[in-house]
């Protein structure tokens, strides 16, 4: 696992020395489509679970 802990620093240690411009193009480029993958995976799990429960919920009112 020491080669993983010395890439991810070599890797910080590359970025912190950048232009600030080309490290804020940089970060966008990996957050945004991260984050917007986190975000759809989430919707859809909500969605998910809240269908389920709709379900269940409409069926226990018709047994009433």
């Amino acid at each position: 696992m020491q080669w993983l802990a010395d890439s991810w620093d070599a890797v910080g240690l590359w970025l912190a020395q950048q232009w600030f411009p080309f490290q804020f193009l940089l970060v966008m480029a990996v957050l945004l489509p991260l984050c917007w993958a986190v975000a759809w995976g989430i919707d859809r799990a909500v969605d998910q679970v809240s269908a389920g429960l709709s379900r269940i919920r409409d069926r226990n009112s018709d047994l009433s």
